[in-house]
């Protein structure tokens, strides 16, 4: 039984999104939003999930809210990394 769907991973990281082709992450947006009604239309009790972040960036899930994502989701994953090492690192 799936109890849990999960979109996408780590959605505001640079090796899982193309930040150029979507600075404000409206295509992102648009396709979670979508898909998660897909989901709620097939099954009401599966929960939606959107993929853990990393980094951990409260900016990134400020936009998911104000793009109205998050009213289609019923938990937001997070990784616990503070920091994306590949790309940033603590000075940044």
């Amino acid at each position: 039984m799936i109890e849990a769907l999960m979109f996408w991973n780590e959605p505001n990281n640079k090796s899982h999104w193309a930040f150029e082709a979507d600075p404000d992450w409206q295509i992102f947006a648009h396709m979670i939003k979508n898909a998660a009604q897909a989901v709620a239309a097939e099954n009401p009790h599966v929960l939606r999930v959107l993929g853990g972040i990393s980094p951990i960036d409260p900016m990134f899930i400020a936009n998911m809210r104000d793009q109205g994502v998050l009213e289609y989701l019923d938990v937001v994953a997070v990784h616990a990394f503070p920091l994306d090492w590949k790309y940033w690192t603590i000075h940044e």
